[in-house]
Order: structure tokens, then sequence, then C-alpha cells
């Protein structure tokens, strides 16, 4: 049985609502999974409670 290795590095910033243009709270995940390079990110907007989170995505070219 073998030991799945995650190494993974995450950064927050800021940026426009997708719904109400108040500056949101973002978080972007790069995680290297038994060899395999993904993408997550997430975005909250404490303004309007919009959410949205993707996984296991490619990078975007933003």
């Amino acid at each position: 049985m073998g030991t799945e290795q995650v190494v993974f590095e995450s950064a927050g910033y800021s940026a426009g609502c997708q719904e109400c243009g108040a500056e949101s709270e973002c978080r972007g995940v790069q995680a290297l999974v038994d060899g395999s390079l993904r993408w997550d990110t997430e975005t909250t907007c404490s303004a309007c409670g919009f959410a949205v989170a993707a996984c296991g995505g490619d990078l975007s070219s933003e």
C-alpha cells in the first residue's frame, strides 16, 4: 500500500465580486498530488454572500 504525497502552497488575494462588485476574499491553492499538479480556487463576498469554488482545474491564464 503506497503513501500519497501532497505538497501545496496557497495565496490569498482580493478581487471584485462577480455579483455585486464589492471587494471579495479569494484563495488560490496549487498542489502537487502524487506527481500531478492541480489548482483549487475559492471566492467569498461578505457584502452579498456570493461564493464560488473551482476545484482540480488547470491554471487559468488570469
